[in-house]
């Protein structure tokens, strides 16, 4: 299937404003940000996982084994008509405990979480369920469940268990093994997200064609992930990739899920593809690019070097004023400047005034500014990031994807050049200017 859609400069150094991403090691997420990019490999802490599955007889003796020692020893099960939702939402927590043995599994004990649209949630996981189901396996202890953050009685929305050496004796006595777990086969790849929550949608073809595009990718993806080393480990976690609409199908869209999406830049160098070097090419200034190239514009030089500014606050600023509604350019200006320094820390009207001089630049495209339109913006990237992921499976190579970059192995640089290049000026019609960087064996 085709695509359907066609003052004062403070003393520092610019990476003093490349404001990381919060990793998990750093700021307790909450569960509710499950399909967001909040996962790296430098933690040893993971969500618990919706979508894990695995399709073995060996899995499923230990499930009913575990469900008659749960009736024996612990509860009975009222309902006959509720033991195949104990089956499926037991799994569920099984392969999670396998997939991420040795860490912290941040899970939510707070019923509104488990209400999401069924869309979203293949196997049925309910909140009574799913807590019975956790309390019996650190009564056996199987598992150790921490209420709320670990050390302390916080809200529950944060808590986390790991599995014990019981289980994971028992799950190699059954011989379930990591190349059984997958992700769930009903998995949704294509999200809505209306008002911050996940919605249900009628299909279109946009959305039929990626969700194509992404099963296909995900398969690839799976059955590669031993070529795929990140930090020099490769990767035992099944894969799956999704994107994200926002409102509508014409916002957002980008791709997540790949733990290389969070790896630091520098250590990205290190990924290996195949066990070859690896080169990163980006689209260099892609948001201000499209926006300037929708505009009729051509662009020259670095797009970000706004008079003695550091690079990466002007960078900063400039997704903050792209992404921010407002209703005038001065209320932009205000709401821009509150929320860099709650990103930076940095003096409130020195941040104002970077940002009137970033607004005055640009004033040829100022109607991008104050507007939310980053969202239109991503959608454009996430259409050429489509066309890489289209041409890379049917090449049957492993491309990795974040966002307007896109990581391969050394020989296959010259067609992801190709094919950014072409997908680019396919949906802007101009010419985008490509960034190389090389990785490195470790």
């Amino acid at each position: 299937m085709r695509n359907p859609t066609e003052g004062r400069v403070p003393e520092t150094n610019d990476e003093d404003y490349k404001i990381g991403k919060k990793y998990l090691s750093e700021l307790p997420l909450t569960f509710e940000e499950l399909f967001e990019e909040g996962e790296n490999p430098y933690d040893k802490k993971r969500f618990f996982k919706l979508l894990l599955w695995a399709e073995s007889d060996e899995i499923e003796m230990l499930v009913e084994d575990l469900l008659d020692e749960y009736q024996a020893d612990y509860k009975p099960i009222r309902y006959h008509s509720t033991l195949p939702l104990y089956r499926d939402i037991l799994k569920v927590i099984l392969c999670n405990a396998l997939a991420y043995k040795g860490m912290d599994i941040i899970v939510s004990l707070r019923s509104p979480t488990y209400s999401i649209d069924k869309r979203y949630n293949p196997s049925h996981m309910s909140y009574r369920i799913t807590l019975n189901l956790l309390e019996f396996l650190d009564h056996q202890g199987y598992i150790n469940l921490y209420r709320g953050d670990r050390g302390s009685t916080g809200t529950q929305r944060r808590s986390m268990f790991n599995a014990n050496s019981s289980l994971l004796n028992m799950l190699d006595t059954y011989g379930v093994k990591y190349n059984m777990l997958t992700t769930h086969s009903a998995s949704e790849t294509v999200e809505l997200k209306k008002a911050d929550k996940l919605t249900g949608y009628f299909d279109e073809d946009i959305t039929l064609w990626r969700r194509e595009m992404l099963n296909r990718y995900n398969v690839l993806l799976n059955v590669s992930r031993r070529h795929i080393a990140i930090l020099g480990e490769s990767s035992r976690e099944p894969i799956l990739m999704r994107c994200r609409f926002h409102d509508n199908f014409g916002r957002g869209g980008r791709v997540y899920g790949g733990l290389w999406q969070n790896t630091k830049k520098a250590d990205r160098k290190t990924i290996t593809l195949y066990d070859q070097e690896t080169v990163e090419v980006d689209i260099q200034n892609c948001s201000l690019s499209m926006a300037m190239h929708l505009e009729g514009f051509e662009i020259e030089g670095d797009l970000y070097a706004i008079r003695d500014y550091p690079r990466e606050l002007v960078k900063i600023a400039v997704q903050v004023m792209f992404n921010l509604t407002a209703a005038s350019d001065k209320d932009g200006i205000n709401k821009a400047a509150n929320s860099l320094v709650k990103e930076t820390g940095e003096d409130k009207e020195y941040l104002k005034q970077m940002v009137r001089d970033i607004h005055v630049h640009y004033q040829c495209i100022s109607s991008w500014f104050f507007t939310g339109q980053g969202l239109r913006l991503q959608f454009y990237d996430s259409q050429v990031c489509f066309r890489v992921i289209e041409e890379f499976v049917k090449a049957e190579r492993v491309v990795l994807t974040i966002h307007d970059s896109f990581i391969v192995a050394r020989e296959d640089q010259g067609l992801l050049m190709e094919v950014m290049l072409e997908s680019y000026r396919y949906y802007l019609g101009k010419e985008p200017v490509l960034r190389v960087e090389e990785g490195y064996l470790l």
